[in-house]
């Protein structure tokens, strides 16, 4: 796993067709396109303990994050004028940023709670 994790950041050069194909069918498309690999990436991953299907997951989130950012950032571009494009798109990436720290942060606490309301119902206790 961290050798396919190590492959992923110093190769940008693989968005290119998927730039390519924003720009021939469309940002829209992309985006969903990366919307649909992003959840059956998360779906593969989270349902096995098959390596190569973590793998395959893995490899699936990465192509969907990698549409949505690319066609979300040419949306950001056709939206804003030509001396806005900086702020706008790092303004764009800022909140990516802060949400991909804030969202594990709140997630966990969801993820004891349902353990814990799990724990209680298969020991008797029952909601009124």
């Amino acid at each position: 796993m961290a050798a396919l994790a190590s492959r992923h950041d110093p190769q940008p050069w693989r968005l290119l067709p998927l730039g390519w194909l924003a720009d021939r069918a469309g940002r829209r498309a992309v985006m969903l396109l990366g919307f649909l690999f992003l959840a059956g990436g998360a779906v593969l991953v989270s349902a096995t303990s098959r390596y190569w299907i973590i793998v395959t997951g893995t490899f699936m989130v990465g192509v969907g994050w990698s549409a949505a950012t690319v066609a979300s950032t040419a949306v950001i571009a056709d939206a804003t004028r030509t001396f806005e494009h900086g702020r706008a798109i790092g303004t764009n990436d800022t909140a990516s940023a802060a949400a991909a720290i804030a969202l594990p942060l709140l997630a966990g606490p969801g993820t004891a709670y349902e353990l814990l309301a799990r724990a209680l119902y298969s020991l008797g206790v029952r909601p009124r």
